[in-house]
């Protein structure tokens, strides 16, 4: 039992002294995602949507650790493969930003998941990256499709960012994409206000 504790006390300063030696899907002592997990990190050939994986596996295992516990570790790992996966596309672009999440989740979860993503791929690429558009009136999650197409409609520039997007090539930054229906009003907004738009989704989970 002394043991035991030992180990659990030793882990814990571990962790906390060192958090990106340990896994963030199945918690083996590894710098970042370890190749095991890494091997569910597979994209979904038929979906339309720019992404790295499909939603399944160590992919939404990163989410749910993000999103849901608020690991910054698993953060840096979406961001990581985000960037690794796309490099070269991700290098074409001017300007970083990100899908916005509803205040509701915002206000649940205590910080934008959408921003610390883009802000950790801008980081990885060298690119500048800012806020551009407002949060949609409802939070996605438990939405239907039409619901989820109708709610994104809400999302729009924020007052006084025209000038930061017109006539710039502008990446839009997502962690899952369900319908799409966010990512393509985002770009739309940026294609209207005289940018040009591309997008990412860390995840595709599609609609079945």
């Amino acid at each position: 039992m002394g043991k035991r504790l030992h180990v659990r006390i030793l882990s814990s300063i571990l962790d906390t002294l060192y958090p990106r030696l340990r896994c963030p899907v199945c918690g083996e002592y590894y710098d970042g995602l370890c190749p095991v997990c890494r091997l569910t990190i597979v994209p979904e050939e038929k979906a339309g949507i720019l992404h790295c994986s499909r939603y399944e596996g160590s992919a939404k295992a990163l989410v749910s650790s993000f999103k849901s516990r608020g690991s910054f570790n698993a953060a840096r790992e979406i961001a990581a493969i985000i960037h690794d996966s796309h490099s070269e596309y991700i290098r074409g672009f001017d300007l970083v930003t990100w899908a916005p999440s509803s205040g509701l989740s915002r206000k649940r979860l205590g910080f934008d998941h959408g921003e610390v993503l883009a802000r950790n791929v801008a980081a990885l690429a060298g690119s500048d990256c800012r806020r551009l558009f407002s949060a949609p009136a409802f939070e996605q999650k438990g939405l239907e499709r039409t619901e989820r197409q109708e709610n994104a409609l809400s999302i729009g520039i924020i007052k006084g960012r025209i000038d930061l997007i017109r006539g710039r090539k502008i990446l839009v930054i997502d962690d899952v994409a369900t319908t799409g229906s966010t990512l393509r009003i985002c770009s739309e907004r940026i294609t209207d206000a005289g940018g040009i738009a591309g997008a990412i989704a860390f995840a595709y989970q599609g609609t079945r």
